[in-house]
């Protein structure tokens, strides 16, 4: 679920209770408040709860008119799940174009 932990396991649940309540509420369509944690060539990854990090693709992160955004870490944004995978401990997520 995230780039720079490894949290949650891909054995089973994370060891924290709280945070796999979290996960196993989350569907596609589903809006939440993140924080760009890390940027990549490849799009970037927001965080959305503590160990919970999904990625944005790039190609999703630009306006209508085919620029990218500028985005820096830190940046705050409203996300939307666009897919879920828990089993590969997987998030996608999609943002509003400005």
């Amino acid at each position: 679920m995230t780039a720079t932990t490894n949290t949650p396991g891909l054995g089973g649940q994370p060891e924290n209770p709280e945070l796999w309540t979290f996960l196993t509420h989350l569907a596609p369509g589903q809006r939440l408040p993140g924080t760009i944690a890390a940027i990549e060539r490849f799009g970037v990854f927001v965080r959305v709860a503590e160990g919970v990090e999904g990625l944005i693709r790039r190609r999703d992160l630009a306006d209508e008119a085919g620029h990218p955004r500028d985005l820096q870490v830190g940046d705050q944004l409203t996300v939307t799940v666009a897919e879920l995978d828990l089993p590969r401990r997987r998030i996608a997520f999609s943002a509003p174009r400005d």
